[in-house]
């Protein structure tokens, strides 16, 4: 009887037809749950089930922006996109001067997960060169990602060094030593020396400038934004006025002009000079760059 019962059971469960309950077949009952584990698996994937929280930092090129995406980034902003899974905040800036534009490089705080070793966030790993968007209520922007790591500011310091260039006379008279170098509202260096020398065109001046300049240090060699920080290159940087240098860096790690200032005579002679001209010329006549008697 027990056995008669048990198999009645059965029969009542599965029939003669191999449906389930009478109604679905077994065959594609299976199907049916295959098919829900291998979605669900892939909804775990791709939002990182199974992974354990963890915060970690990155930090992001966002390139050059234009004047009001510059003035609108902030520490502390976040980014608002729906259906991430995760944060995504910046937690330091820096600023540096790319021509017509200004170039940003943002670290960022990321709330990930780590899944066997590997740091996911929003469907992915966080690999280098891999690409971030940043969207507030007043701004968006994207960025490659340059390195990962624990660390939650950028690695900056002060550099001095000494760039030269050849300015117009007005642009030249405004640099004055301790004069703060900004973008937007934040400084980025100091001007620590001006030594101006005259030219061929009266209207320009070649200037030689000493400065204290905010650099990134993620290596050996200080870097300006991208560009390293070596005798050489040439770094862009606003001044007063709304005017900028392009200025050659000819020493690294000193803000103080090449060679030590002195005075010497000289005797010149000038050839087929006309008569009116020559007759200008005086005992006494000096030369005058920027305010200052050169000779």
């Amino acid at each position: 009887d027990t056995d008669h019962d048990t198999t009645k059971q059965t029969t009542q469960l599965i029939d003669d037809q191999g449906n389930l309950f009478g109604v679905v077949n077994v065959i594609d009952a299976l199907v049916v749950l295959l098919t829900l584990a291998v979605v669900v698996a892939g909804v775990a994937l791709v939002f990182g089930g199974g992974g354990e929280p963890e915060t970690t930092y990155a930090t992001l090129d966002l390139g050059t922006q234009p004047d009001e995406v510059i003035t609108a980034l902030n520490e502390g902003d976040y980014d608002t996109t729906e259906g991430i899974p995760g944060n995504l905040t910046i937690a330091d800036l820096y600023i540096v001067s790319a021509g017509d534009q200004s170039r940003a490089i943002a670290r960022v705080e990321i709330e990930a997960t780590s899944n066997e070793g590997v740091i996911t966030y929003d469907g992915g790993p966080l690999r280098l060169g891999r690409s971030l968007t940043i969207a507030t209520n007043r701004y968006e922007v994207s960025g490659t990602i340059r390195d990962v790591g624990n660390a939650s500011t950028l690695n900056t310091e002060q550099t001095e060094l000494v760039i030269e260039d050849t300015i117009d006379v007005e642009t030249a008279d405004e640099l004055t030593v301790g004069d703060e170098i900004r973008i937007d509202r934040r400084p980025i260096g100091t001007v620590a020396s001006v030594t101006r020398y005259g030219t061929d065109d009266p209207t320009q001046v070649r200037v030689v400038v000493g400065l204290s300049l905010a650099t990134l240090t993620n290596g050996d060699i200080p870097r300006y934004g991208l560009t390293p920080v070596v005798r050489g290159s040439e770094i862009p940087l606003p001044i007063d006025g709304g005017n900028r240098l392009n200025g050659r860096i000819i020493a690294v790690g000193t803000s103080d002009p090449p060679g030590e200032a002195t005075t010497r005579t000289v005797r010149l002679r000038l050839s087929e000079v006309r008569d009116r001209i020559a007759d200008t010329y005086r005992e006494g006549m000096t030369e005058t760059t920027g305010g200052e008697t050169v000779a």
